[in-house]
């Protein structure tokens, strides 16, 4: 069920907000907590990137919401690639 169908249909959805870990070796310790936190039903998982540099892959990250079967919502942090480039520009 696409997000703007549970919005029309249930009453209460929430979703749950994870980071990718930095390192590829964590992503098991990321699924086995989704599958926890896959109890409380959620509506969808937000995946947001670039937060607090982290750099984890957006094909992996899909895989563990495919196995776990949950939708997925992709954020993508701009804002320290933003510093960086202003950062060039004024050397």
């Amino acid at each position: 069920m696409t997000i703007t169908e549970q919005f029309k249909t249930k009453r209460c959805v929430f979703s749950i907000e994870c980071f990718p870990p930095k390192q590829t070796t964590q992503m098991d310790k990321l699924k086995d907590t989704l599958q926890k936190m896959q109890a409380l039903a959620p509506g969808f998982i937000s995946v947001t990137f670039g937060a607090g540099g982290s750099a984890g892959g957006v094909s992996t990250n899909g895989r563990v919401a495919v196995v776990l079967g949950i939708v997925i919502v992709l954020v993508i942090s701009i804002v320290n690639s933003m510093k960086k480039q202003e950062a060039q520009k004024n050397g």
